[in-house]
């Protein structure tokens, strides 16, 4: 009788309410194929990063132009929008081929020039637009595609396993690119990244997913129109989209930014130090996605969202005090964990509460919101060459930290502890 009652009531949890196994969710084939390519591009994109950014200080000295790069990298996250409207008016896995096959082109050519021995300074920042405006559109319709992939009490775990993946990449990306930069140089490191891309390509050959988009007849500026107007009306999305503007704004720069230049300058340390810096934000991360995954509420998204990205920015003023690789190497575990919490609770925030066929468009405002890195990238490297790394790391947390409590003033609901779908029936 008791073991029955006992029984009886994890069933009751399970269901009801909190906590599941957080891997579960891969048991749905279309999204484990999601989740793989995930890892594939990912880890492309990590290795990219951070071999950009090595190969960029090592031809030029200068923290600036490695902000620069940051800067041309993202500067084509302005069209964030089109690239939503074009998630909900397109198949979303097409979408996505194109996007593997453009970024595996432009790595091919990379790859060329280096070999031929033709590469300038110019190449590598029209790659890096190129790259990125073609990235533009990767986001919105994957994180779309996790939605459709998953039944609607999943998506909360879907998010952050697909997160999770990116996370995962941040450990392997950073390691294998800095060592096959240290090893080969920058064009054996463009080779594998090709490779990546295009296998991550030919997964999406096999996903099925019900069709999810506009229909045909409308054309993308009225699709455009219709989701401004539909997230007008919502305050949650605008909060959680302004979130993420302020986290690519004074967040993510410590990471694009200041880290190779803190890595060489202040740890003494070389491409292969600075994989493993960038690796362990990624172990963090992974810890801080996985933890989520096994929440299957999100009744408190808005009010931990608030104290994680408090914390983020607060974490990244202490590490650019440590002077010890260990310690730094320990401090950036707890930032990933940080850094991760709160891109999950964004998505899933934007993600439960849009209707499904506003998804993509939503999710192109998201990427909108990564405008604000370039700008954040730019100025934190001229405020590097003029004012030193700790000033700038000091600059950039405390202003994120102000605007973010002034954002959860502005806007009471983010911080209330109401049921996301409570909010969503009465926004």
């Amino acid at each position: 009788m008791l073991r029955s009652r006992f029984q009886c009531n994890i069933t009751s949890l399970m269901h009801t309410n909190k906590l599941f196994h957080p891997l579960s969710t891969l048991k749905e084939r279309n999204f484990r194929l999601v989740w793989l390519s995930t890892i594939l591009a990912g880890s492309g994109q990590q290795m990219e990063v951070i071999v950009l950014a090595w190969f960029v200080l090592q031809l030029t000295n200068s923290p600036f132009l490695v902000g620069l790069i940051t800067a041309a990298h993202k500067a084509a996250t302005i069209l964030g929008a089109l690239s939503g409207a074009l998630a909900d008016r397109l198949p979303r896995r097409l979408v996505l081929m194109g996007v593997q096959g453009i970024t595996a082109a432009l790595c091919a050519i990379m790859v060329g020039l280096i070999i031929t021995d033709t590469l300038q300074t110019w190449h590598i920042f029209a790659i890096a637009f190129l790259s990125g405006l073609a990235r533009i559109f990767d986001q919105p319709a994957r994180q779309a595609l996790v939605a459709d992939t998953v039944n609607t009490e999943s998506i909360f775990s879907g998010v952050a396993l697909n997160i999770a993946a990116m996370n995962l990449t941040m450990i392997a990306g950073p390691l294998l690119g800095g060592t096959l930069f240290a090893l080969f140089g920058p064009g054996g490191s463009y080779s594998f990244m090709t490779g990546l891309y295009i296998i991550g390509a030919f997964l999406f050959f096999f996903i099925r997913t019900i069709p999810t988009t506009a229909p045909e007849t409308e054309s993308i500026w009225k699709i455009m129109s219709q989701g401004l107007a539909y997230v007008k009306h919502q305050q949650i999305i605008i909060a959680a989209l302004l979130m993420a503007a302020i986290a690519n704004l004074t967040g993510f720069p410590f990471l694009f930014t200041l880290l190779p230049v803190y890595a060489r300058d202040i740890l003494g340390t070389e491409s292969t130090g600075l994989g493993i810096l960038m690796a362990a934000t990624g172990v963090g991360a992974l810890f801080g996605s996985l933890a989520l995954a096994s929440i299957r509420s999100s009744r408190y998204a808005g009010l931990l969202l608030i104290f994680t990205m408090i914390g983020w920015h607060c974490i990244t003023i202490v590490i650019s005090q440590t002077q010890e690789f260990y310690m730094a190497f320990s401090y950036l575990i707890l930032a990933g964990i940080l850094q991760s919490m709160s891109m999950v609770l964004i998505a899933t925030l934007l993600l439960e509460i849009a209707a499904p066929e506003y998804r993509g468009r939503v999710m192109g405002l998201r990427a909108l919101a990564v405008y604000t890195l370039p700008i954040g990238s730019a100025i934190s490297g001229a405020m590097i060459s003029n004012f030193g790394l700790e000033t700038t790391a000091m600059i950039n947390g405390v202003t994120g930290v102000i605007l973010i409590v002034a954002l959860s003033i502005a806007m009471p609901n983010l911080r209330r502890s109401q049921d996301r779908s409570h909010q969503k029936l009465n926004a």
